[in-house]
């Protein structure tokens, strides 16, 4: 995508203020890149993390890493019609720019991301030391996806669709759908360093 410059002076000016700032076009965000030779503002498709803002004790690359690598249930903060939000536990894989869910098309979750388009999310550990990410994002309803997304998702967590969990799940996969979550604002924290000499709770 570009726009035409003007004048170089105005060119000049521009650059000076937003080269390397982001843009926001139709709900999606851009790099602002100036072509002095054929005198455009382009505007190029950011991906991943680089278009979220991240802040806490990891890069962007740490985050999505840690995202990649946990094979626990996302947890999701979905608001519900009271004005209280609802926290859902779903298994997730991270796409590099998105998390994926799945449910059925009934479900109490799908309705509430139906209606509200925001949420909160965590991935995070419950055995020290804690580390984790947790963070603001858009969330969407995709049905289309949701025989596919099912599929991956049984295959990260049960690693088969042998099980009699795995085949339960298949057999209503006419009626799944996906949820795609975009964060827009994402938090990492680690308590390695000063949790270094806690270890787990022993269980009963």
């Amino acid at each position: 995508m570009y726009f035409h410059c003007f004048s170089v002076e105005w060119q000049e000016r521009a650059a000076d203020r937003a080269c390397g700032v982001c843009a926001r076009v139709a709900g999606k965000v851009y790099t602002i890149v100036f072509d002095f030779a054929q005198r455009k503002v382009i505007l190029l498709p950011m991906s991943g993390l680089e278009s979220i803002r991240c802040a806490g004790a990891w890069s962007a690359e740490e985050v999505s890493r840690h995202l990649e690598s946990s094979v626990i249930p996302l947890r999701l903060g979905a608001m519900a019609p009271s004005g209280y939000p609802l926290v859902f536990s779903l298994w997730y894989f991270w796409d590099g720019r998105s998390l994926w869910c799945a449910s059925q098309r009934r479900a109490r979750v799908v309705q509430h991301c139906l209606k509200y388009a925001r949420c909160g999310f965590e991935v995070a550990g419950d055995q020290p030391p804690y580390c984790g990410v947790r963070g603001a994002a858009d969330v969407t309803v995709v049905p289309e996806e949701g025989e596919r997304i099912l599929r991956h998702l049984i295959a990260r967590y049960l690693q088969s669709e042998e099980s009699a969990l795995a085949r339960w799940l298949l057999e209503r996969v006419e009626t799944e759908v996906a949820l795609r979550i975009t964060p827009v604002r994402i938090y990492s924290w680690n308590y390695e360093a000063r949790m270094k000499d806690v270890t787990a709770s022993p269980t009963d």
